[in-house]
């Protein structure tokens, strides 16, 4: 069995889905790898066939690689052996996209200081507002912030997180 298809042995709370090359998703990850202390998110690239399969079932296309998805509240009983739980699971209003998905991943983080307040902040703009912002430098992130051939080593603790590995 691979990664994207076998059973996850323990409690997913939380999913971050993201680019897996790019050098700013990849900055991100390592900010939530160490200001969330209490575990409660778990990663998968979106390139990965776990990622791919989430894409599929949520219907967005599977090589459009410029947003950020969080998915609330995920146990293993919704990533089976062979197919991703019901897709009304994922359609309770427990995805989140692009700065939904950035602000509230930030809401549950420790020891921020100002980018705890800024996010705060931000919660209060439109989406249409906050999403242009957002499109715009997911454009262009990988003229900015570059496109990876490699990430950090996770530790192991840090690795169980990451359920495409």
């Amino acid at each position: 069995m691979t990664a994207g298809t076998q059973k996850m042995s323990t409690h997913i709370r939380d999913l971050i889905l993201f680019d897996g090359v790019c050098g700013l998703c990849n900055h991100f990850v390592q900010l939530v790898l160490d200001h969330d202390r209490a575990g409660r998110y778990c990663f998968a690239s979106l390139q990965s066939e776990l990622g791919q399969a989430i894409l599929q079932r949520l219907g967005q296309r599977t090589h459009e690689l410029k947003t950020i998805y969080l998915i609330e509240d995920i146990g293993e009983d919704q990533l089976s052996a062979d197919a991703l739980g019901p897709l009304e699971s994922f359609q309770s209003g427990r995805v989140y996209r692009k700065s939904d998905a950035a602000l509230r991943i930030i809401k549950h983080l420790e020891g921020l200081g100002p980018l705890s307040a800024a996010a705060a902040v931000s919660a209060f703009m439109p989406r249409p507002l906050r999403d242009f912002g957002y499109d715009l430098v997911a454009s262009n992130r990988y003229r900015i912030f570059g496109k990876l051939d490699a990430c950090r080593l996770p530790s192991p603790e840090e690795r169980a997180r990451f359920l495409d590995l």
